[in-house]
């Protein structure tokens, strides 16, 4: 078993007053716990900042989306109107193309 080092320097005893003066350098329980509480309260801090700042970040690409998809939407509803204007013309031009070939033929 290790024995415990009872002396300093000089070998001159540990005295209550010499740990004093020595310790007080470290910190007490009380003061990591008040540092503690202190680093929570700044993390909740710069959560809730960096909390807002992604809302506004998020608000702003949500709109841009709305933006989008409403264009995606128009461009749909153009597609299927002109789909069914070639549509209808299509058969006007088929339909031409038959009166044409009997014209044809008649003379």
């Amino acid at each position: 078993m290790k024995k415990i080092k009872t002396t300093i320097a000089g070998n001159n005893p540990v005295s209550e007053k010499f740990l004093d003066v020595r310790l007080q350098v470290y910190a007490t329980k009380i003061d990591l716990k008040t540092e503690i509480a202190l680093f929570g309260i700044e993390v909740d801090e710069k959560l809730e900042r960096l909390d807002e700042k992604n809302r506004g970040y998020r608000d702003e690409i949500l709109t841009k989306i709305d933006s989008f998809a409403k264009r995606i939407v128009d461009l749909k509803d153009e597609e299927e109107v002109g789909t069914y204007q070639i549509d209808r013309l299509k058969g006007k031009v088929d339909d031409h193309n038959k009166r044409i070939t009997k014209l044809e033929t008649k003379n």
